[in-house]
């Protein structure tokens, strides 16, 4: 049935029973004629009130008119037709809810046209919409990027940060993959992140993103998973944290910089001079500020080119031997360095590789990794004293807060010169102060002390009467003279001396003894004491001058000494001045070189003499020698009446035993000759003990009883005779004497053999050659290891013999390998005298000749460090000599001498070999794990290969390989070996061992 003939009422009656929404019916004019009950609550009339009103009156959006036109356009509409749109109504209370509304025309045929509309409350919807509008313009608007990322990585969405930071737009973004975008998220790594996102739901890390430019910035990375209707989805949130990364590492330079600030200041608090702080600021600048290496120059005497004093850090071997002109060069062009001294200002170079002023430095700082530089001025007062240089690796290293950061810096160095500079003076001025009252206090409180006044001419200015009583003269003649007028001729010239150094400010104050000439002509004796005053500039003004008579006092003193310190039989020093002398004589030893010897003298026969003429006779008998004795010795020696018939004698500045031994025998010699006394004709002689020391203990009671010991052998061994006294050395000389004879037997007899240890690349897993060491097999003793002979054979004639022994023996034993088909290198030990001896290389040459079949450089000879010490450009000579015909060279035991950095830098030597000492504790000595990787950067830095001696264990191995060093000797590889056990061993070799070998 066609449901336009339905009755309408009907029609409306069904409806509004199942409706649930608000639904209401119009006419063609408008009004209301029926509704839902749904309507009616919406609108919040009942339905009385409601039913023939307008809907003008609830609409809240439009006119009458507008809703009339709207009515209108509905029932336009085509059958079965609707519309949808929305409005607002408004409530009966006034409220203005916002609606979707539906309409529907209803032709009913031949009846009344209707409008169907139905109405829902949208406030919930609209509130949404606004919310989710409200989330999008916040999203667009953040400063983080946000991504909406599926599972394979693809980007589904992003917000505009996401565009204006990585320079695509919205589109390209869509069409990308996360792995476009960050290179740390490779397929594998993304599939890692989501397992882990799956796990804990939300992941943070830092990463870097790539812009479209090319260009790669920092990023913080949060990254959330969710799933949404069964899909796993992936947002991500980034940050661009660029200038984080800037403040942080601005941050950590300052305080690097800031560091190295303090640790100066702390130092200058606690040093004096500038020879300490200078070494200790550049240290500084590289350990706490972070720079590549750091140095301080000064100029020149001649003020024409800047010369480093002070460097640490990288490459400091390029400022070695090298200056800084500061005059400009033909092209007018100055350095950095120059131009800061110069100018008085900072000179900053942020690319050295570019940068005009540093071109002929360039390739230096190319091999160092220089790229920017800082030169700063240190000025004192208002001079340039010195320029501190300071290089970085990276380009446009010094900003401005490090700029001035580095010139407080320097600020602070040149303050603490000043400050050196004023402790020093106040130091000085206190002392000079001090002293200045203490000697005028005490002039002016003796007035029975002559005080005078000089001038720079020589001139008496103002005299004390007590100095006129002393010296005869009026204060008027004084004044008319000058002092040298009335000086002793013989001590003019010290005194002229002693002024000239107070004239010249070398000195402000001296005293002395001198000797006066009165008016009389009488001479006195005086003890001055002389103190300069000088004028602000320096230039002497006057001396003011303290004389004290001392003649009365020199005469007692003389004979009060010659009472106490002299014997009065024979006027000889007794055992108190001996004592003081021989303690003198020790203490003017230690300050230079020479022989101290202590003489014991004991007279043969005298007793006899003495018993058989009596003792008158026996003390002129005594007094004869000694002054025969004086007569023989020199003016410097000391010659003293011990006791009895006993005399000793002190012998200084002999610069040998023979020159000593030669005065004995003279001594010993007119002690022989017959004596005249009283009418009788003596015969006597004398036993000698000889101590001297250095050689002996440097203790003057322990010398003196050391002779008289010797003495009492010489008496044992037949009287008349001479002894030295050296027990220890007499003994040690007797064993290397014998073991030196022994040695040349075994030599002889074939009691020496040569021992072979492998080196071994412990990288490669192969024998790179081997080491010839000595063995001595001793009939009596058996195998004697080296340490106990090589030592006393050190500075003999058999060093080089023995030496020449196993350079032939290990040459003929390397040709016997060259024939077994062993192509080895043999290193052989040379001792210090034999590469320093005249025929060296000609030796080399000849016992190399007989060998042809041994090819270039299959012999290595080692050298120790110190080796070149005293001649270094001939040793140097000689090892070119002999690498000319295939010998090459190595440094044996380095670390253990005092050779300089520049020595070992200059020999031709392929290898460094660290001596075992640093290795074997390594493992548990920090000291000697620093020296080892030192050595190790050392032999790199000079392109020189390394070898490690003493390798014990595995774990040396191990340790020697991660700090670059694979070559290596030891008992954990192999212990030295006969030639015969060589081959066997070379064929079983598998590599460095799991466990020390036990070989």
């Amino acid at each position: 049935m066609d449901r336009d003939v339905e009755d309408p009422k009907q029609r409306i009656k069904q409806l509004l029973q199942v409706a649930s929404d608000g639904i209401h019916i119009l006419d063609r004019q408008g009004f209301l004629i029926e509704g839902s009950d749904y309507f009616f609550a919406l609108l919040g009339y009942s339905r009385a009130e409601a039913i023939g009103m307008h809907v003008s009156q609830w609409d809240a959006q439009w006119t009458r008119d507008e809703v009339m036109a709207i009515i209108d356009s509905n029932f336009q509409l085509n059958k079965g037709v609707h519309r949808t749109f929305e409005s607002l109504h408004r409530r009966k209370d006034g409220q203005i809810i916002p609606v979707e509304i539906t309409a529907r025309s209803y032709h009913p045929v031949g009846g009344v046209p209707l409008l169907y509309c139905s109405s829902r409350d949208i406030s919930e919807r609209r509130q949404f919409e606004a919310t989710l509008r409200f989330k999008q313009f916040g999203i667009d608007r953040a400063a983080e990027q946000m991504l909406w990322i599926d599972r394979q990585g693809r980007i589904l969405d992003v917000n505009e940060a996401a565009c204006r930071q990585l320079g695509y737009s919205y589109s390209e973004l869509a069409q990308m993959s996360v792995g476009d975008l960050d290179p740390f998220f490779s397929p594998d790594r993304w599939d890692r992140l989501w397992e882990e996102l799956k796990l804990y739901g939300a992941v943070s890390l830092e990463s870097s993103q790539r812009h479209r430019d090319g260009s790669v910035f920092p990023t913080e990375v949060l990254t959330n998973y969710f799933e949404y209707e069964g899909v796993e989805y992936n947002f991500m949130l980034a940050r661009d944290i660029s200038r984080r990364k800037a403040n942080e590492q601005r941050i950590e330079r300052l305080t690097n910089l800031y560091r190295a600030l303090s640790e100066i200041n702390q130092a200058i608090v606690r040093m004096e001079t500038k020879d300490k702080l200078f070494p200790l600021v550049c240290k500084v600048a590289v350990e706490f500020a972070g720079f590549e290496m750091a140095w301080i120059g000064v100029p020149s005497e001649r003020q024409d080119e800047i010369v480093p004093e002070v460097f640490y850090g990288t490459g400091t071997d390029y400022l070695a031997s090298l200056s800084f002109p500061l005059i400009p060069s033909d092209s007018g062009q100055l350095g950095p360095a120059a131009m800061s001294f110069r100018e008085a200002r900072s000179i900053f170079v942020n690319d050295f590789m570019n940068d005009p002023r540093t071109a002929p430095w360039k390739a230096r700082a190319q091999s160092y990794g220089w790229r920017s530089s800082a030169t700063f001025p240190i000025i004192q007062g208002n001079t340039v004293v010195a320029v501190m240089g300071v290089y970085a690796a990276t380009t446009d290293a010094f900003h401005e807060e490090d700029v001035a950061v580095l010139d407080e810096m320097v600020r602070d160095i040149a303050f603490a010169l000043d400050t050196f500079d004023r402790e020093l003076a106040r130091k000085k001025a206190e002392r000079l102060l001090y002293e200045r009252e203490q000697h005028f206090r005490a002039y002016f409180e003796r007035s029975m002390v002559g005080m005078a006044t000089t001038g720079p001419d020589r001139g008496w200015m103002e005299v004390n009467p007590a100095l006129c009583e002393m010296l005869g003269y009026s204060s008027a003649e004084l004044k008319e003279m000058t002092w040298e007028d009335i000086t002793h001729t013989e001590d003019l010239p010290l005194n002229r001396q002693v002024f000239e150094r107070v004239v010249s400010g070398k000195v402000d104050e001296y005293e002395l003894d001198k000797r006066f000439l009165k008016k009389n002509g009488d001479v006195i004796y005086t003890h001055v004491a002389i103190r300069a005053v000088r004028q602000s500039s320096g230039a002497l003004d006057y001396l003011v001058v303290l004389v004290d008579d001392i003649t009365l006092l020199r005469e007692q003193q003389q004979e009060l000494e010659r009472r106490v310190y002299y014997d009065a039989l024979t006027n000889l020093p007794n055992r108190a001045l001996l004592t003081d002398r021989l303690e003198h004589a020790l203490a003017q030893l230690k300050r230079s070189s020479g022989l101290v010897a202590v003489c014991f003298i004991d007279l043969d026969g005298f007793k006899q003499v003495n018993d058989t003429y009596g003792h008158g006779l026996g003390d002129h008998l005594l007094m004869a020698v000694g002054k025969r004795i004086h007569d023989v010795c020199r003016a410097t020696d000391t010659v003293a009446r011990f006791g009895g018939d006993e005399f000793v004698v002190i012998i200084e500045g002999n610069s040998d035993r023979a020159e000593c031994l030669s005065l004995l025998q003279r001594i010993q010699e007119t002690i022989g000759q017959p004596f005249q006394i009283e009418g009788h004709w003596l015969q006597i002689s004398a036993s000698i003990g000889v101590t001297v020391c250095p050689d002996d203990v440097s203790d003057g009671e322990v010398l003196l009883r050391h002779a008289d010991q010797a003495m009492y052998l010489a008496k044992q061994a037949g009287r008349d005779r001479i002894y030295f006294f050296d027990s220890q050395s007499e003994h040690l000389m007797r064993h290397r004497t014998h073991t030196l004879e022994r040695l040349e037997q075994a030599l002889a007899q074939g009691e020496l053999q040569l021992y072979y240890q492998p080196k071994v690349d412990m990288c490669q897993g192969r024998v790179v050659g081997l080491e010839s060491l000595i063995r001595w097999n001793d009939p009596m003793r058996g195998l004697v290891l080296p340490g106990e002979f090589i030592p006393l054979i050190e500075g003999s004639h058999f060093e080089v013999v023995l030496s020449e022994w196993v350079v032939r023996q290990a040459l003929c034993q390397l040709s016997e390998w060259h024939r077994m088909g062993l192509d080895l290198t043999l290193s052989v030990n040379i001792p210090a005298p034999h590469l320093r001896s005249p025929g060296f290389v000609d030796f080399i040459r000849h016992e190399m000749a007989d060998y042809p079949q041994i090819p270039p450089r299959a012999l290595e000879l080692e050298i120790l460090e110190t080796a070149a010490l005293g001649d270094l450009d001939a040793v140097i000579q000689k090892m070119v000599d002999c690498m000319g015909f295939g010998v090459s060279f190595a440094i044996d035991d380095f670390g253990t001498g005092y050779a300089s950095l520049s020595y070992l830098r200059r020999l031709p030597a392929e290898i460094i070999k660290i001596d075992q000492i640093f290795i074997r504790n390594m493992l548990h000595d920090p000291e000697d794990l620093s020296i080892v990787q030192g050595v190790i950067g050392l032999a790199q830095a000079f392109h020189k290969a390394v070898l490690a001696e003493g390798v014990e264990t595995v774990a040396h191995g191990r340790k020697l390989l991660d700090m670059g060093c694979s070559l290596a000797q030891g008992f954990g590889i192999a212990r030295p070996m006969p030639s015969t056990g060589v081959p066997d061993w070379i064929r079983t070799f598998k590599g460095f061992p799991e466990e020390p070998s036990q070989q």
